[in-house]
């Protein structure tokens, strides 16, 4: 009596045996279902059917049931790091692979027998790429994770605080926020100036309340007097102060309208990714 992995047995939760022709079954659970299995979120559910085809493998988005396969495979975006958290102790495997769908995506905590690939942005075929990576064992590094402060608008703290904590559990990194990070009964002026020497990277989350924030000023005034890597990030399209207007800025509205799959925490999260690495 076999054991139904697929949810699409007949007589599930037994195994009918019905996929024996497509050169695959459910089996018990230290055998090998498949040589390849691919898992992803809902919305890259495209990328994950033709992963399976292409591999002759198969497709899971459902998060029910275990799969035992020969090789794992997880695509991510860099947004959906909490869905593959809960599939890590789901997939029984002989290699794991998380592959990341972009260059500029930081490489979240993982267990240690889990390789990192990542695909070219603009690679025209991804998959054929993906196989030669694989089949050559490549493990990407990741890069030097940066020290972070984050400036922004106490008035805009709701909308950033869900990013900040997205980053600090699954990519680990270090975040300076005034919110989170200031101690009760220290002087925040002498945190700020510790903190700003210390960190490598100053990143500004604009909006219209920002223009009128003497704190926020304050903050940039510094990051710019100590030759700070700075970058911008704009909540609502308004254009920086004139003491930033040289740089550039990600502008959420706009990559919004370019990625309306994405929703407006998904945004954020793709918006550091472009300044990060």
């Amino acid at each position: 009596m076999k054991k139904c992995f697929c949810n699409k047995s007949k007589t599930y939760p037994i195994c009918d045996g019905g996929h024996s022709g497509l050169k695959w079954s459910c089996k018990a659970k230290d055998s090998v279902i498949v040589d390849y299995a691919f898992f992803t979120s809902p919305k890259l559910e495209n990328m994950s059917l033709k992963a399976a085809h292409h591999f002759d493998g198969a497709s899971h988005i459902n998060l029910r049931n275990p799969v035992s396969c020969e090789t794992g495979v997880y695509f991510s975006d860099g947004t959906d790091f909490s869905i593959l958290e809960k599939w890590i102790p789901k997939i029984d495997a002989s290699n794991y692979y998380l592959v990341l769908l972009g260059h500029k995506i930081l490489v979240p905590n993982l267990p240690k027998n889990w390789k990192v690939i990542r695909l070219r942005d603009d690679s025209q075929h991804p998959l054929l790429e993906l196989q030669t990576i694989m089949n050559h064992k490549v493990d990407l590094i990741s890069p030097i994770k940066p020290k972070i402060f984050l400036s922004h608008s106490v008035a805009d703290e709701s909308q950033i605080q869900n990013l900040v904590d997205y980053l600090r559990k699954y990519l680990d990194l270090e975040i300076f926020l005034c919110g989170d990070s200031l101690i009760s009964g220290h002087s925040w002026y002498n945190e700020i100036e510790k903190q700003l020497n210390g960190c490598n990277h100053f990143i500004l989350i604009n909006s219209k309340t920002v223009v009128s924030s003497t704190f926020c000023a304050y903050e940039a005034g510094m990051a710019k007097a100590l030759n700070k890597k700075i970058s911008i990030i704009s909540l609502d399209g308004s254009p920086p102060a004139a003491y930033f207007q040289h740089l550039h800025m990600f502008d959420c509205p706009r990559l919004q309208q370019s990625k309306p799959w994405l929703d407006p925490h998904e945004i954020l999260i793709e918006s550091f990714y472009k300044i990060l690495v």
